[in-house]
């Protein structure tokens, strides 16, 4: 899996961004490594156009990132979050100055900041507040142990399994049918 691989597909976008770094628990697949890294994954995320972090800018996106994680992990666990991880996001959500515009020729909405990429921050951290503040019922995290991620289960009453269906869930579907075929064979 390349390294820019981007997830995508874990039911919001702080949850995405946290998965900037994969596989916690196994061989570690670094997402943004590098401040360009970020700024690519800023762009796919549609959060602002092609932009150059600095380095001070990468060292908060991955604090942010890490303090997600800490703070998603221990509500998946039962816990309160550590104080400085909601500390970190608090403190990346109040720092973006974005202002939301609508493009008068698409009608799309665009944003503007004098600084996209803490602007950027900032969005990713209101939404892990909105995650962390009403959605924590349906925080979980990927049952892949060497995975991990955390998701947001958009199902009614079950709690979601994998990460995603074409990763983690195909790797569980066919350990599971090795297995059935290896029980059958003896």
């Amino acid at each position: 899996m390349p390294a820019t691989d981007f997830r995508f597909y874990l039911g919001s976008l702080a949850l995405n961004f946290s998965a900037t770094l994969g596989f916690r628990s196994g061989a570690r697949i670094e997402r943004i490594p590098s401040p360009g890294a970020l700024g690519r994954w800023i762009a796919a995320a549609g959060l602002a156009a092609a932009t150059t972090p600095t380095a001070a800018e990468h060292r908060a996106a991955i604090a942010l990132r890490e303090a997600i994680f800490a703070a998603g992990t221990a509500i998946v666990a039962g816990k309160r979050p550590p104080a400085a991880a909601v500390a970190t996001i608090n403190a990346a959500a109040r720092a973006g100055g974005l202002v939301v515009q609508l493009d008068p020729r698409t009608l799309d909405a665009r944003p503007l900041a004098k600084h996209p990429v803490r602007a950027a921050l900032a969005s990713v951290a209101a939404d892990a507040i909105a995650v962390i503040a009403h959605e924590r019922a349906r925080l979980g995290s990927c049952e892949d142990a060497s995975c991990g991620a955390l998701t947001l289960s958009s199902a009614r009453g079950a709690a979601r399994r994998w990460c995603s269906m074409k990763t983690c869930g195909n790797r569980a579907k066919v350990a599971a049918y090795r297995e059935r075929r290896a029980t059958v064979g003896a």
